[in-house]
């Protein structure tokens, strides 16, 4: 069996100071309440850009803009904000914004649904 130095070992105190400079950069490195919206957009954009077309990519994002600024913090429920956001909208996109929407809307709804469950603030009600 060979003998070891001194060196060899990996002290206590060494190992404390490693987790509590990785607990540190843990905390630096989560997301607050405020910039979620826009982490949001950037992540979707991130993971669906290389299979949308343009015009696609940019009906789901004005989409998801807007259906984030009826998101609150007490009700998450994916149906309820989504009819606010559609009868807000209405008015403004033309019946082409409903298809696009309506093709996408089974991804968009898993996008929706993985994110918030990764989130430390657990959604209500999905």
């Amino acid at each position: 069996m060979v003998k070891q130095g001194s060196f060899a070992s990996v002290s206590s105190v060494k190992q404390l100071r490693q987790f509590k400079q990785r607990t540190k950069l843990a905390e630096s490195q989560a997301i607050q309440p405020e910039q979620i919206k826009e982490f949001l957009v950037v992540r979707y954009h991130l993971t669906q850009n290389a299979r949308l077309a343009p015009v696609t990519k940019e009906t789901m994002q004005r989409f998801l803009m807007a259906w984030l600024d009826n998101a609150t913090a007490q009700t998450w429920a994916l149906t309820t904000i989504t009819q606010q956001t559609l009868g807000q909208i209405a008015t403004q996109v033309p019946w082409q914004f409903y298809a696009l929407v309506n093709s996408e809307w089974r991804r968009f709804q898993k996008f929706c649904k993985k994110k918030y469950q990764r989130c430390h603030w657990q959604p209500a009600a999905w």
